[in-house]
């Protein structure tokens, strides 16, 4: 005896196939070219992205004044442009005492109000 859903379990199987066939289909073809992209220190470099025109982004890393300082650079046909140090970030001391004091006094005046209504104590 055939279950009742058997026949709906078949229909959606087919339909999903059916359409997962015709997506494939549909989708572009793409090609990938892979080029070697040397950069212009001994010290190395990386690439960090690729947008959708294929401009790449990365950086690059030299030896200066004792230390080793990042540029970033842009590769677009080709062509390799330096757009100067790479956007870095810093350390700054942050107080956040009085953050933790606000929401540690909330979650007491919850608690509180919670408790009230647990134990039927409001007029």
């Amino acid at each position: 005896m055939d279950s009742p859903f058997a026949n709906a379990t078949w229909r959606i199987t087919l339909v999903s196939l059916t359409l997962a066939a015709a997506a494939a289909q549909a989708a572009p073809n793409r090609s990938w070219t892979v080029i070697e992209l040397t950069p212009d220190s001994a010290y190395g470099g990386t690439a960090r992205g690729v947008d959708s025109h294929g401009d790449v982004v990365g950086q690059t890393y030299t030896y200066e004044g004792g230390q080793y300082v990042s540029h970033a650079y842009l590769w677009r046909n080709g062509v390799r442009t330096d757009i100067g140090s790479a956007v870095g970030y810093e350390k700054a001391p942050r107080e956040i005492t009085r953050l933790f004091v606000g929401l540690a006094m909330l979650a007491a005046l919850l608690t509180a109000g919670l408790s009230l209504t647990w134990f039927q104590r409001l007029p």
